[in-house]
């Protein structure tokens, strides 16, 4: 890192005295947000590489004259470049030891291909040791002062941290085998829509860097719905949920439970539009409506979704039961020999998507949601339709007989 960078970030400060002999003085800015610990770290490294170094230049900070001094935050260059902060920022925030695919995956705001050339830089310089495909800090003197910066730099950066956990917690949820599933189509999407829930009103190109996406065909999907506005300009496009959404306060619930958050930070954005609608909320109509119906019906077979919805047929609501299944959000139990959904309690965000299809169901009676179930309450069950058919075969037997 040359001066430049540094003063660039405003790492140190700079002055020139009129009367003396050396005339222009360089310091390390004291106002800067991580001044101590870079300060610990340089101190180590100068006791351990005493090259150039004389006490006789060393000034105070009683010496640093106060116009010298400015205000600075830019964090992300406290290491030469982002690149190299963020990198080593997610390895310290992953216990300071990785699998070298799964660090180059959780690094923010930055492509794979860059962090991996990276690493080879770092492995080089010796801040990193790699060991069977495993990244971790190497055994120095200074690696315990350079932790302690970065852990300073996640303080400082919120949005890092976020960012760090919500790649981990993905590529965890990858390497278990659902990464195929998601209850709002590709998990792209719903990363996406989890930071818009987090972090309110984004710049798009911030946003899908946060969410590791090139670009998101669906974000259209869900504007045409009113779920998501999007406000272009000639500089920048911010995206953001749509509080005028019918559905809106239950959508930011169930989805700040998906990031274990409890309230957002900004507010969000609110666009009137003629029409709204939740029919593309999970992906397909057909996904929307049978999980729609599975909650506010509480228990329902196959039988009953096709003769509700006819437009679908059974292998089809079958295969939407199905996966539904392996996202844990439903569950099934045979009552004779029919095979009855019912919403799985021991879901984690069960209250909050309850709340959010039921809330669909009563806010958009067009869907004919409640219609439709009342139907299906007054023929009577399910479970009790193939017992009557049974009795009835019996009866035509026997007059037979």
């Amino acid at each position: 890192m040359n001066l430049l960078q540094w003063d660039k970030a405003g790492l140190i400060c700079e002055w020139t005295l009129k009367h003396s002999l050396r005339g222009y003085f360089l310091a390390l800015n004291p106002q800067f947000p991580l001044y101590r610990e870079l300060r610990s770290l340089l101190l180590v490294l100068a006791n351990e590489f005493p090259r150039g170094v004389t006490s006789d230049v060393v000034a105070t900070e009683r010496e640093i004259p106060k116009n010298a001094v400015r205000q600075s935050g830019l964090v992300d260059f406290i290491l030469g470049s982002r690149l190299r902060t963020r990198t080593l920022a997610t390895l310290e925030q992953l216990g300071g030891r990785a699998a070298k695919h799964h660090l180059v995956k959780c690094v923010p705001g930055e492509s794979n291909q860059s962090v991996r050339t990276h690493l080879k830089k770092l492995v080089a310089l010796g801040l990193v040791i790699k060991h069977d495909e495993q990244i971790s800090f190497s055994d120095e003197v200074w690696t315990k002062p350079l932790r302690k910066l970065l852990r300073g730099y996640l303080r400082l950066s919120p949005d890092v941290k976020d960012a760090i956990r919500m790649a981990h917690k993905s590529e965890r949820t990858r390497a278990k085998g659902d990464h195929r599933y998601s209850l709002f189509g590709r998990p792209r999407m719903q990363e996406l829509l989890v930071q818009l829930a987090v972090r309110g009103p984004t710049l798009y190109t911030r946003l899908l860097a946060s969410a590791r996406a090139r670009w998101v065909d669906a974000l259209d999907i869900y504007e045409a719905m009113g779920v998501v506005c999007v406000q272009k300009s000639s500089r920048n496009t911010i995206v953001s949920l749509n509080r005028a959404h019918p559905v809106y306060r239950e959508l930011l619930k169930f989805l700040l439970s998906l990031s274990a958050e409890t309230k957002q930070s900004t507010t969000d954005l609110s666009v009137s539009k003629e029409t709204y609608s939740v029919e593309n909320l999970f992906v397909k109509p057909l996904r929307t409506d049978v999980l729609i119906m599975v909650a506010v019906c509480e228990e329902i077979s196959v039988r009953d979704l096709a003769r509700m919805f006819r437009e679908y047929d059974h292998a089809s609501i079958a295969t939407a039961l199905l996966r539904y299944e392996k996202l844990h959000v439903l569950t099934n139990r045979k009552e004779g020999n029919v095979l009855v959904s019912t919403m799985n309690e021991g879901f984690t965000q069960y209250r909050e998507l309850r709340n959010l299809l039921v809330a669909a169901a009563s806010r958009f009676p067009q869907s004919q949601y409640l219609a439709l179930a009342t139907s299906i309450d007054n023929r009577g069950s399910a479970k009790r339709r193939p017992t009557a058919k049974r009795q009835r075969r019996k009866r035509r037997r026997s007059s037979v007989v």
